[in-house]
């Protein structure tokens, strides 16, 4: 069972995403209220990508993880960033 607020595949996306803000792709990222997460799929990653290049790309590296959807975000409920990043089948 995941630890709240320490889950791996969790981590894992994380990495990818700070992967690409090292390598200049994304300007940057956050995710709110990670401390309470259980799971990947309750997950909604915030990001601002540098180009559509970059958005392509980040989208190319998640397709290992099943559900994976980027999205503009319209609301700005959360975050002022452009694009959220959730794991949904409904989407």
């Amino acid at each position: 069972m995941a630890q709240i607020g320490n889950v791996k595949e969790i981590h894992e996306v994380k990495n990818v995403l700070m992967e690409m803000t090292e390598e200049g792709l994304l300007q940057c990222w956050e995710l709110p209220y990670e401390n309470i997460l259980t799971r990947r799929e309750a997950a909604i990653f915030f990001l601002t990508p540098q180009t559509d290049y970059a958005l392509r790309a980040l989208s190319d590296r998640l397709k290992c993880y099943e559900y994976s959807h980027i999205e503009e975000n319209t609301s700005k409920a959360m975050s002022n960033m452009s694009h959220r990043l959730i794991f949904t089948q409904e989407a």
